[in-house]
């Protein structure tokens, strides 16, 4: 049986932003370009804040 050391903070942080990397993108692919265009529209008029456009990979 080996010692494994425990993750530390850094390797904690950077596996829970690689995480919300792969949700947003999931989301993006699963999401239709109508669907896209209602939350774009709700955005703009500040029916709901903080959304981004998807990233194009």
């Amino acid at each position: 049986m080996t010692d494994r050391q425990p993750p530390t903070a850094r390797e904690l942080v950077l596996g829970f932003v690689a995480a919300l990397d792969r949700a947003e993108a999931a989301l993006c692919e699963a999401v239709t370009l109508l669907e896209r265009a209602d939350i774009l529209a709700a955005a703009r008029s500040g029916r709901i804040s903080g959304a981004r456009p998807c990233r194009r990979r």
